[in-house]
């Protein structure tokens, strides 16, 4: 449920950039009057992907724990690397054409224009908005290899590669700097401040962006690879005081950091850094702990929201494109047009998914 709600909360990102000024393709008459919709957007994006690429890393470790490694990697190259290879060749080009067709004539232009010595082009990359699925490849790749050398040193020292108690909390500390360096050297080499961390645009990952999910991937293997110094699944304590920490990271953490990142009294880019990481992290501990003590119970419609997450997210950009550039001349509100856009598209989206995918071999 977490991983899918991760999923369906990129959608409404994604629905929203029509109603922050100049900031999407499709710009909405109602846009500048919505600063709202940049605050949303600045809180989801703070720590979504981050919050799904540790979930993905602690999938990867149980599927290697639970079938081997070699079933773990056929598992996650039909599951990520498909999808991105088929992706590349049908919804990225069409989401490539709609938003240079869709998109206002100075969206286009400022997309176009050098910054800080690169040239931006009209789009997300070559992977549009499956850049995460080239990520996990590769962070994937990474894992069984590591555990190929895990064997091999096994094999010839009689090393069995386990770990002392107190190692926990020297690889979470190693980890939660690695997060902060990133985010201060993402902010450092770019012209205007940014919140969280940008998508990448080449095949060939920018290593701070790079590193900077890869230190949420390796801590989700962290979770479900070891035990505490008391004994316990690192993964059993995630979120416990999460009705202490969400409600810090809402009102105190994120209006710190944006205020540090973006307001009047805008800091050092370390302090910024450290802000944003604080956010980051305290939010997802937040999130997971409330998931934990909500949705442990099976229920039947949320599994079919987990189950259909994944094909919404990957198919959606198309829809929420073509919707926003019928309603943008709309007399509504942004808000009114928000939440309709989201409605359509979610239910056109699991239409699709009941029709032909869930009783199909894709899904």
């Amino acid at each position: 449920a977490l991983r899918a709600a991760a999923m369906l909360l990129g959608i409404t990102l994604h629905a929203c950039s029509a109603y922050r000024g100049a900031n999407g393709p499709v710009r909405d008459v109602s846009s500048d009057k919505t600063a709202l919709f940049d605050e949303f957007f600045h809180a989801g994006h703070g720590f979504r992907m981050q919050l799904f690429f540790i979930l993905s890393g602690f999938f990867t470790a149980m599927l290697h724990q639970r079938r081997g490694c070699g079933a773990m990697v056929k598992q996650r190259a039909i599951r990520i690397l498909v999808p991105l290879v088929v992706g590349i060749f049908t919804i990225v080009p069409v989401t490539r054409w709609l938003r240079i067709r869709l998109g206002s004539e100075d969206w286009i232009e400022r997309r176009n224009v050098a910054v800080d010595g690169s040239i931006e082009i009209p789009w997300s990359g070559p992977f549009e908005h499956l850049w995460f699925l080239w990520f996990l490849t590769i962070f994937v790749a990474g894992y069984g290899l590591l555990v190929a050398v895990r064997l091999l040193v096994r094999s010839l020292t009689g090393w069995r590669g386990e770990l002392p108690p107190w190692s926990v909390n020297v690889a979470m500390g190693v980890l939660l700097v690695t997060t902060w360096g990133c985010q201060y050297l993402m902010l450092s080499s770019r012209k205007n401040p940014y919140f969280g961390a940008p998508a990448p645009l080449s095949v060939i990952p920018d290593a701070r962006i790079a590193a900077y999910y890869a230190a949420f991937f390796c801590f989700g293997i962290v979770m479900h690879s070891v035990q505490t110094s008391t004994g316990r699944p690192f993964v059993g304590t995630t979120g416990n005081r999460w009705m202490y920490v969400l409600p810090f990271s809402i009102l105190i953490a994120f209006p710190l950091a944006l205020d540090a990142t973006y307001g009047e009294h805008r800091t050092a880019l370390l302090v910024a850094a450290f802000l944003q990481a604080v956010y980051t992290w305290s939010m997802i501990y937040g999130v997971a702990g409330l998931f934990r003590r909500w949705m442990r119970k099976d229920n039947r419609r949320i599994r079919y929201v987990s189950d259909s997450a994944y094909w919404l997210y990957l198919m959606h950009p198309p829809l929420v494109l073509l919707g926003q550039s019928t309603m943008k001349d709309w007399p509504l509100s942004a808000s009114v047009k928000f939440i309709g856009l989201n409605l359509v598209v979610m239910a056109l989206l699991i239409v699709s998914y009941q029709l032909f995918v869930r009783y199909t071999p894709i899904g």
